[in-house]
């Protein structure tokens, strides 16, 4: 997890100390403030269950409200495939996740309160920094900064079962470069897309096949939390 600077940098597990020297105390002072966090309404867990992380923007606000409903899931799912990779999965991130909040049992109500600030993407068009304050009483704003990246996904399904899928960072996955898995045809009037299948569907997989989905998604690359000196 980055710790600060232009780029993410090392592990989630890398930043825990840094975090302990530099939160501590801000986060500390919310102590006399109150900070009950309220959890995410029927409505805001339907709208994560629909939404789509179509900005960078939507990526932080649906895991800020992930995290605030500990829904892990649905939190796990704004993270970059190369997030998951360096943090050892689903199941090491709980591990992670649990630290982080035993030593900052205040974090959700930091990522509650966080305020976007500024939106910078880059010329790449595939990558993004997001920054976030955090308005601390008696003591200085707590500033997040999120990186992000542009993934592109192809996923399709048999019943609740997948039967293809395809997702990676930008630099080794693009659906319109590699293959050619998503091209127009008919002069720009139709749009094919070619899914290659993990293995052979018969003609009656065929037509039990239940959904069919490929898109670009912002999703969190890495983040920080300071406090500035």
């Amino acid at each position: 997890m980055g710790c600060g600077g232009s780029r993410p940098v090392g592990s989630l597990r890398a930043c825990l100390r840094v975090w302990g020297r530099r939160v501590v105390l801000a986060l500390g002072a919310l102590g006399a403030t109150g900070c009950r966090v309220p959890t995410p309404t029927p409505r805001e867990v339907r709208d994560l269950d629909l939404a789509r992380l179509g900005s960078p923007r939507a990526a932080f606000e649906q895991f800020a409200t992930a995290f605030r409903g500990g829904l892990l899931d649905a939190e796990y799912e704004c993270f970059s495939s190369a997030f998951r990779h360096r943090n050892g999965g689903q199941l090491m991130y709980r591990e992670y996740r649990d630290r982080l909040l035993e030593q900052h049992p205040r974090l959700r109500w930091a990522l509650w309160k966080a305020r976007v600030t500024a939106v910078e993407e880059r010329p790449d068009g595939r990558s993004a920094v997001l920054r976030a304050t955090v308005p601390i009483p008696l003591a200085r704003d707590l500033e997040l900064t999120f990186w992000m990246v542009l993934e592109d996904y192809y996923e399709v399904w048999l019943g609740e079962k997948p039967v293809a899928f395809g997702v990676g960072p930008p630099e080794e996955f693009d659906l319109l470069r590699d293959g050619h898995l998503l091209q127009t045809t008919d002069g720009g009037l139709a749009l094919w897309a070619y899914i290659p299948l993990d293995r052979p569907l018969t003609a009656e997989q065929l037509e039990r096949i239940s959904a069919v989905r490929l898109g670009r998604e912002w999703r969190i690359d890495d983040f920080s939390i300071e406090r500035p000196d």
